[in-house]
């Protein structure tokens, strides 16, 4: 490789090309297959562009190729060209080749400029010299991935949200985006009628919800400031000084107590006595006005339990603090709430039903188990594998990726399979085949992800549908045994024979013996 001069063609073997760069650009698999149609007809037309660090050959552009030789059997080899560069500039080059034919896309953009920001550490501006564009257009694309709900940046990598609906919903706080979001998708929403809930939803005023508890409890309302309009702000920062200058300059304190002993003799006889300089009146007599005018407080304080939000991993535990908890198995894989204490850890449910309830571990102790009996699954694990993995590979090859995948990407992976199966009782299978298609094309392996692209593309089957794909199967049950076969017409004979004798005796007992019956009327008489 040391040999290798920049600009100098050379066949480089597929398994010697580093794709370390392929984590910002999107995988499209319908365009690599048009070009190995290509590879297969015409051959390499262009040759891949590379650069060397540490004696590897680290691809630059032909992302598309590689893939596409790699479909190709006999194919082993494609021609590339080195340039001379460094890690900054490789991602630069990055930008530069594809300025012409196959542009970037604005998720591609938005990794790139991430990409040397955070791991190169190049500010706004140094990136937009590098890249030949204005530092806003750095700042709109770095915004779209680090301002983005985690939902809404994996919506947007699969490509179930647009560029343009990103931008809108960046504006909004991260803990507003899910639920902007989940309207959205609910109500088909384009670019512009989100653009519009989004201006309401700032014109509104948008509040923290803790805090929103915490202002109900005790009985007040908040008022937002106006943006940009600082008259509107209280005076938070003034007597903060006075109480600096005044009670805590040149005083020194032996202790806690000795500091609220003094506070309270300052306010007693220093601050709430004093002439205001803006009311003219003493804070003391204006607090006396105002005493009828004040709720009382509550009987109890303000929860301020902390709740956090924790996956339940694969062995059915709950981490906090460096130890873990139990929740009940059926909940592995699923993100619930937990209710911190200084005494206990409670684990709720998607419905806010208590699961579980553990004494907690003291804050000095790590790397501890808490486990309830109960909440073990059963031990047959080997052969609920095995089921899942027949139940993928009767649907495809196509599936038997998406598990794989699975498998590797998520360390619950056996419990998202079953979640992710378990769509298939409320989706058509059409459906949910192109929901794992597209799954495995933008590597998003996990069961949220092929929820949302349902949720964007797809719709659920109505009760008649579900009545309708299970009546094939107890048909073929009914209908899978050998049919019955004919019989001969000699079987039927001592029947008919039967029946006559029967007919006989009947006609005599009612005309009598020796009685003629009436003749059937002839065609002459007819």
């Amino acid at each position: 490789m040391l040999s290798w001069a920049a600009g100098e063609f050379r066949a480089l073997p597929l398994e010697a090309i580093d794709v370390r760069y392929g984590r910002y650009r999107l995988t499209v698999q319908e365009a690599e297959e048009a070009m190995a149609r290509s590879l297969r007809r015409y051959g390499q037309i262009a040759p891949i562009v590379v650069w060397l660090r540490d004696e590897a050959a680290v691809l630059v552009d032909g992302f598309k190729r590689l893939a596409a030789a790699r479909m190709l059997k006999g194919m082993e080899s494609l021609s590339a060209r080195r340039i001379e560069t460094d890690e900054r500039g490789a991602k630069a080059a990055m930008y530069a080749l594809n300025r012409t034919g196959r542009h970037f896309g604005e998720l591609e953009e938005a990794w790139l400029v991430q990409a040397l920001v955070r791991e190169d550490g190049l500010s706004q501006a140094e990136v937009a010299v590098l890249l030949g564009r204005h530092k806003s257009w750095v700042c709109r694309r770095l915004a779209m991935m680090e301002k983005l709900c985690p939902a809404a940046e994996d919506d947007l990598r699969m490509g179930l949200l647009s560029p343009t609906m990103a931008r809108q919903l960046i504006r909004l706080p991260a803990g507003n985006q899910q639920g902007a979001l989940e309207t959205k998708q609910r109500h088909g929403l384009s670019a512009a009628e989100l653009r519009g809930v989004v201006d309401l939803l700032l014109a509104s005023g948008i509040y923290n919800t803790r805090f929103l508890a915490f202002a109900t409890h005790y009985g007040f309302r908040p008022i937002a400031c106006r943006p940009k309009r600082p008259q509107t702000k209280g005076k938070v920062e003034r007597p903060f000084w006075y109480a600096e200058t005044n009670l805590l300059s040149g005083r020194e304190f032996r202790s806690l107590e000795h500091l609220n002993e003094v506070t309270a003799w300052w306010l007693a006889e220093v601050a709430d006595v004093r002439v205001h300089r803006q009311t003219k009146r003493r804070p003391i007599d204006l607090f006396a006005e105002e005493v009828p005018h004040l709720i009382p407080l509550p009987e109890r304080p303000y929860e301020v339990a902390e709740v956090v939000y924790r996956t339940v991993d694969a062995e059915g535990m709950v981490p906090y603090a460096q130890n873990r908890y139990s929740a009940p198995w059926q909940y592995i894989g699923q993100v619930l709430p937990v209710r911190i204490t200084e005494e206990e850890v409670v684990i709720y449910g998607p419905r806010l039903e208590r699961l579980a309830r553990h004494a907690r571990f003291p804050p000095t102790e790590r790397h501890r188990q808490s486990r309830q009996p109960e909440h073990l699954p059963p031990r047959d694990v080997e052969r609920r594998r095995e089921v899942l993995r027949e139940r993928f590979a009767q649907l495809g090859s196509l599936a038997v990726r998406f598990l794989e995948g699975l498998l590797a990407a998520q360390r619950c992976g056996w419990d998202q399979a079953q979640k992710v199966l378990a769509l298939l009782g409320t989706y058509r299978r059409d459906d949910f085949l192109a929901a794992l298609d597209r799954a495995v094309r933008y590597g998003a392996f996990s069961a949220k992800s092929v929820e949302r692209i349902l949720a964007v593309q797809a719709r659920p089957k109505t009760c008649w549908e579900r009545m309708a794909e299970e009546e094939p199967s107890h048909l073929k049950d009914l209908l899978s045994d050998d049919p019955t076969p004919p019989r001969s017409a000699t079987e039927y004979q001592h029947l008919l024979f039967e029946e006559s004798d029967s007919h006989d005796e009947t006609a005599e007992e009612e005309g009598g013996p020796g009685q003629e019956r009436d003749a059937p009327p002839s065609d002459e008489s007819s």
